[in-house]
């Protein structure tokens, strides 16, 4: 499966490989959003789309072959494209110089989530502070995961949750023992891989003072997909060092996830068995760690 990387400082659309991202590109983020454009990827290559604002509409295309496929009367920007699928979520759109981890205040967020197949579409006015993550899978299908910031107006810390693409409303998740999770998180999403079946996206957090000064704290956030639950696994001793000097992928069989940190020279290894609902129902997931040059 192919990575996307976040960057801390204003973010490009995503590519076929390990690339910079927030979910907005830095072309979309124009003083007139009448003018904006935003082209994205999905994470495992699947699918490609492209929004553009013009004149305070929504044209959503597909790019490889320019053919239109959804119009909407109202200005948003692309977020999400599904991975093996059809559907794309679009979003209020950002301020300038705002980003999916810093979007500035707002009391609520309109979303409307397109299907590029059928041309068909459909609207949410969440009453949240909320930016699209990805899609479920399986029998999570109708969630769309998201970062929601709180406080709306003012926001200082996030959560991730999900919402319902049947009748709109918004839900906290769970973790593994289901007991609600209420931890705010105030670092950046760095970058992000999907697990080989595509049902669990593994997300390198690293912890800022600001957009530049790490704080040498990290964690890999699991999301599950199909279960919509989520967990935080920690990594001591990761983000010491420069934003890119951290990174996260998968081993070449999918059976682990690795953590790069160069300015320790060391690997974390983090069994993708051991990041079933069961396994971390009963415990702690145990990592590897090895010396780079080792």
């Amino acid at each position: 499966m192919r990575a996307r990387r976040i960057g801390l400082a204003p973010l490009v659309a995503l590519l076929a490989v390990a690339t910079s991202i927030s979910g907005v590109p830095a072309a979309a983020k124009s003083a007139k959003p009448a003018e904006t454009s935003v082209r994205l990827t999905a994470l495992d290559g699947s699918a490609q789309a492209r929004s553009r604002i013009i004149d305070g509409r929504t044209v959503v295309s597909s790019p490889r072959d320019g053919s239109v496929t959804v119009r909407l009367d109202e200005p948003l920007q692309l977020r999400v494209v599904e991975s093996g699928g059809t559907r794309v979520a679009l979003a209020t759109p950002l301020p300038a110089g705002a980003d999916t981890y810093r979007p500035g205040g707002r009391a609520s967020t309109r979303l409307v989530v397109a299907d590029l197949g059928t041309g068909t579409s459909r609207a949410f006015n969440v009453p949240r502070n909320v930016e699209p993550e990805a899609f479920g899978v399986g029998p999570s299908r109708d969630l769309l995961f998201v970062v929601d910031h709180r406080p709306a107006r003012n926001p200082s810390s996030y959560r991730v949750g999900a919402v319902n693409l049947v009748d709109g409303s918004f839900q906290g998740l769970f973790g593994p023992t289901k007991t609600p999770l209420d931890i705010d998180m105030t670092g950046y999403a760095h970058q992000q891989v999907l697990s080989t079946g595509g049902t669990q996206l593994y997300t390198l957090y690293l912890e800022h003072d600001h957009a530049e000064s790490p704080s040498g704290t990290a964690f890999v956030h699991v999301l599950d997909l199909e279960g919509s639950w989520a967990y935080c696994v920690d990594l001591p001793g990761v983000g010491h060092g420069p934003t890119g000097s951290s990174s996260i992928r998968l081993s070449p069989n999918g059976d682990a996830l690795l953590v790069t940190d160069r300015h320790a020279d060391t690997e974390h290894t983090i069994r993708t068995a051991d990041l079933a609902l069961n396994r971390l129902a009963n415990g702690t997931p145990s990592i590897a760690v090895r010396a780079l040059d080792a």
